[in-house]
């Protein structure tokens, strides 16, 4: 997520309140049918994540190195670094009704993990890297479940959400990005509302 030393220190002491506010995931209730996006919930592949980046999962190899009692693939990936990866944690809450607004990075790629707990990260398609005035569309969003023991990369430019719990009343997640300022936005209030002010909304 968008943010450079304050802002990364601030991820991190994210509570769930305060997740709740920055996604603004209240419901549809008085919208126009015309408003509201509906997406469901999809599972995690390399194929359907491949517009929003890279899935990092078990591969279904040979392990590059072995032990008596331990099997090592690597690499399983890669990212594209010119500063230190800052690592950080999240605790989310249960996925909301539907949300309003999401950020991008567009000169950074970011990681992202779950600890031990299922999650649900809702991503749009990266477009208009250089323009300052691009805004997410709910047409180009798609909501993926990530379990644990895998891990995706955002490619840059990526549009996303925090991740959500699917099914437990909170969960916790890792992530990483590169420690350096944003080449397009604004790093202290990245969120940006989605055209029209529509919102997307879950379908399980």
């Amino acid at each position: 997520m968008r943010y450079f030393c304050a802002s990364i220190a601030k991820k991190l002491l994210l509570s769930i309140s305060d997740l709740a506010k920055t996604t603004k995931g209240a419901g549809t209730m008085g919208l126009t049918a015309e408003k509201v996006h509906r997406i469901r919930l999809q599972v995690l592949t390399e194929e359907a994540f491949r517009p929003y980046g890279r899935v990092l999962e078990l591969p279904e190899v040979p392990p590059s190195k072995r032990g008596d009692i331990w099997q090592c693939w690597f690499p399983v990936g890669s990212m594209q670094l010119d500063a230190p990866l800052g690592l950080g944690i999240v605790r989310t809450s249960r996925l909301p009704q539907s949300i309003a607004d999401m950020e991008r990075h567009v000169s950074r790629e970011e990681l992202l993990f779950p600890v031990d707990k299922p999650i649900v990260q809702p991503v749009g398609l990266p477009k208009d890297l250089a323009s300052e005035k691009a805004v997410p569309q709910v047409e180009d969003v798609q909501a993926f479940i990530i379990q644990p023991g895998q891990a995706i990369i955002m490619a840059r430019g990526t549009w996303h959400a925090p991740a959500y719990a699917l099914e437990h009343e909170e969960a916790l997640y890792y992530f990483g990005v590169e420690i350096k300022p944003d080449a397009v936005g604004d790093d202290a209030n990245p969120w940006v509302k989605f055209y029209g002010e529509r919102v997307v909304e879950f379908v399980r």
